[in-house]
């Protein structure tokens, strides 16, 4: 029953996907542009770690730790804005 669930999943992923005109990704990327998307956004990753059901942040931050450049780059100017007032 599972498999024909996962292959019903896939299947209408790769629909979709050609519908909208983009290329064909495992379903499991789907997690990680979630989980970017609400990075970016500035989502806490606290409560992103709950939804995706990671028993703690540790684990979110240890998968997704190259996410959001965007990110790094607000840390560093608000840090700079510290620094110079």
């Amino acid at each position: 029953m599972a498999r024909q669930l996962e292959s019903t999943v896939r299947t209408h992923l790769r629909a979709i996907l050609d519908a909208a005109g983009l290329p064909h990704r495992p379903f499991h990327s789907l997690r990680h542009t979630y989980t970017s998307l609400q990075h970016e956004a500035g989502e806490d990753i606290g409560a992103i770690s709950k939804l995706l059901g990671h028993s703690s942040i540790a684990t979110t931050m240890n998968v997704y730790s190259h996410l959001a450049p965007k990110t790094r780059r607000r840390a560093a100017a608000n840090m700079d804005e510290v620094m110079t007032g």
